[in-house]
């Protein structure tokens, strides 16, 4: 069979899991609930755009077939260990027979629809099965595989892991404890003895980086500041991505102050339907207010919206124009993979920066006068991304639009980070169909 046929199967039988009818009548919020059981059950986020794309609700040029890391997704939300393993079991079974496959079992024993008997005629033809060289090697690598997550990886705890290679020599991370609330720990579990290097160290994604000892097998890192974190290897100074994120929520909107490489919590408040961190707070926190420092304000939570499709608005103002000869005001929008969008005063072109998915653009090699303004006036700024492609605007006028190809994924924090403070005055969030997600008017 082809790989559009064992998606056509794959469909199917996550239409008899969901028990919802025929994916043609579903709404986007059925996509997006299965998106976060997916989620919840793999720790793989498969976004809304691309479900809607793999179950032919989104219309494409041809035939779609998503990444072999969804792929895998999909079949381990099945309950097979990988998509290559599910396509073993349907390798020799007609795509009719899986209509007369019945589920005995609870929701959960999803995996029992693909337990198809061979019919009669099959059985007289086929009682023999022969594998071939390269059948027989996938088998045995899968096997491998499995027998490493389930000796190395046994935890019924939630959790994200990585089996990759460095130099063809293969090293385990597992995470644990990932999601939580200032102060959080995140437990890290790896096993590098195979790696040839001795100089292997872990970033925590927060600016911590720690040497990771090949004798020992676990390691654990306290968060302090509510964000999402990618934690990666560096082997011999080149960093390599891992699939674990660590999640540290905030319940609302959280302040931070950063000055003199030291960052403390500091009092926001409320008034007038303002945001913002006074003077007198940061003056009380032992910063001199005539030097440059941050403030960032943080709200890392679950937003019911797609990093690659929805609408974030909002207005703000610089209150460093004075203060800081380049000023900065910085809006971080995290997916699994982020998106980053820093203007800043005229004349300071060089500090503008644009980071959406894998691309990024910085002011120092690329004209991006467009995200030299007046900071220090209000400004309403809006960013739509729809279609791989966000666009920015400023009091309604488009200035700026950046393509990438990586998905972004589920929306999971706003960011904003000012030089020398700034306030807020709303902000909203809208999903892909134009529904407000998410509304702050600080009242």
């Amino acid at each position: 069979m082809t790989e559009v046929e064992y998606l056509d199967i794959c469909i199917e039988l996550i239409e008899k899991k969901q028990k919802l009818g025929s994916s043609r009548h579903w709404t986007i919020d059925n996509f997006k609930k299965l998106s976060n059981l997916i989620y919840t059950h793999t720790h793989v986020l498969i976004s809304v755009d691309t479900l809607k794309r793999i179950f032919g609700k989104k219309r494409t040029s041809r035939a779609y077939s998503p990444h072999v890391d969804t792929k895998n997704a999909l079949a381990i939300f099945l309950g097979y260990s990988s998509w290559e393993d599910f396509k073993l079991n349907f390798e020799s079974a007609p795509f009719s027979d899986i209509e007369n496959v019945q589920n005995k079992g609870s929701d959960d024993s999803i995996v029992g629809l693909a337990k198809v008997e061979p019919t009669q005629a099959q059985q007289g033809s086929n009682s023999i099965i022969k594998l071939n060289s390269k059948q027989l090697l996938v088998i045995s690598f899968l096997i491998l595989i499995i027998f490493i997550i389930l000796f190395f990886f046994n935890t019924k705890a939630p959790s994200s892991s990585t089996i990759s290679t460095v130099n063809e020599k293969i090293f385990s991370l597992k995470g644990e404890n990932l999601v939580g609330k200032v102060p959080h720990t995140a437990v890290i579990h790896y096993d590098i003895s195979e790696l040839d290097s001795k100089n292997v160290q872990i970033s925590f994604g927060d600016s911590t980086i720690t040497p990771l000892p090949s004798s020992e097998k676990i390691i654990t890192h306290v968060y302090r500041i509510p964000n999402y974190y990618r934690i990666q290897l560096i082997v011999d100074g080149k960093r390599v991505n891992t699939d674990i994120r660590v999640q540290v929520n905030s319940s609302g909107w959280k302040s931070y102050l950063f000055y003199d490489k030291d960052i403390d919590n500091i009092k926001s408040e409320i008034k007038n339907g303002i945001l913002r961190v006074t003077s007198e707070e940061i003056y009380k926190n032992g910063a001199d207010t005539t030097e440059v420092y941050a403030i960032t304000y943080n709200n890392i939570r679950d937003f019911d919206a797609s990093g690659d499709d929805m609408t974030f608005e909002t207005r703000i103002k610089s209150e460093a124009y004075e203060i800081t000869r380049c000023a900065t005001t910085g809006i971080n929008l995290h997916g699994d993979r982020g998106q980053n969008f820093i203007f800043t005063k005229p004349g300071c072109m060089e500090y503008a920066f644009i980071k959406c998915s894998e691309m990024e653009i910085k002011g120092k090699y690329t004209n991006l006068s467009a995200l030299a303004l007046t900071i220090d006036k209000w400004h309403t700024y809006k960013i739509r991304v729809k279609n791989k492609k966000a666009q920015i605007f400023c009091d309604n006028n488009l200035i700026y639009t950046i393509g990438y190809k990586e998905d972004i994924g589920k929306l999971r924090g706003i960011i904003y980070k000012f030089t020398n403070g700034g306030i807020i005055d709303f902000v909203r969030l809208y999903n892909g169909e134009n529904e407000l997600v998410y509304e702050d008017n600080f009242d």
